[in-house]
């Protein structure tokens, strides 16, 4: 039997001023989400497709997931791409590839998340306490994200795990 392997591209904003500023902003899963519901992931994420370069991926999930005005606000950013990493769920492997960049309060305002999610993001920032799906927290009591975006997650704010 092979395993299937599925690949994502993830963005993840950090504030780089405001009252939140440090913050990393996350999409939290909406509870009528027949698959992970209440599941926090990065800024916005998705799959990239068959023969799609991972670049048109992240453009393409940030259109769909914030809207294309915010995609305007935001097409100028420096990015910085983590090492890929890889994680087990659904009985697939599922391979990241996570880009970061800061970014103005003021134009993280403008996103329109997607009816798939919560209405507001949910700002993390070093001192919150969140966790790894594989820890079987609550994640309508806790922040909880996927194993490989946790890692991302932790990098981000360089704290060991």
């Amino acid at each position: 039997m092979s395993i299937k392997v599925k690949k994502v591209v993830s963005g993840w904003l950090q504030l780089a001023d405001g009252k939140n500023k440090g913050a990393v902003a996350l999409q939290k899963r909406s509870f009528l989400e027949q698959r992970f519901p209440f599941i926090c992931q990065a800024t916005w994420s998705g799959k990239i497709e068959a023969k799609e370069s991972i670049r048109n991926a992240l453009v393409r999930e940030c259109k769909e997931e914030l809207g294309n005005d915010f995609y305007k606000k935001i097409i100028n950013l420096k990015y910085k791409l983590f090492p890929k990493t890889s994680c087990m769920a659904a009985e697939a492997l599922w391979v990241s590839y996570n880009f970061f960049a800061p970014i103005s309060e003021k134009i993280i305002c403008c996103a329109k998340l997607h009816c798939d999610a919560h209405k507001k993001f949910v700002f993390v920032d070093e001192n919150t306490e969140f966790f790894p799906f594989s820890s079987k927290k609550d994640p309508k009591k806790h922040i909880v994200l996927f194993d490989d975006q946790y890692e991302i997650l932790v990098k981000i704010f360089k704290k060991h795990v």
